[in-house]
């Protein structure tokens, strides 16, 4: 005996319903891959080898007028005490490593 099969009708209030919620569900996924695309171009661009380059350069650059500078302040006030203070002690050691030049003495 064939049996019969029941064919569920959905009503329209059933169908709008499920379209609502794929396009609640739609949306959402649309926006989080646009916001996976533009993050990927940010990283393309910052591991970027002309990037990666530059940014080396600049920053051995910095590192070393950063360390003339400091290596100057750092001279000018060892010169300032020895003239100020007489210290034979700190002038014996600027004469054994040689840099009595660079102090003025």
């Amino acid at each position: 005996m064939p049996e019969k099969t029941k064919s569920k009708k959905r009503s329209p209030a059933r169908k709008e319903n499920i379209s609502k919620t794929e396009t609640e569900i739609t949306a959402p996924l649309c926006e989080l891959k646009e916001s996976i695309e533009q993050l990927e171009d940010r990283i393309d661009k910052t591991n970027s080898i002309r990037r990666v380059f530059w940014k080396g350069v600049l920053t051995g650059l910095g590192g070393a007028i950063g360390a003339t500078i400091i290596f100057a302040i750092l001279i000018s006030i060892i010169s300032w005490i020895i003239n100020e203070t007489q210290a034979t002690w700190l002038q014996a050691i600027i004469e054994a490593f040689g840099i009595d030049i660079a102090v003025g003495k």
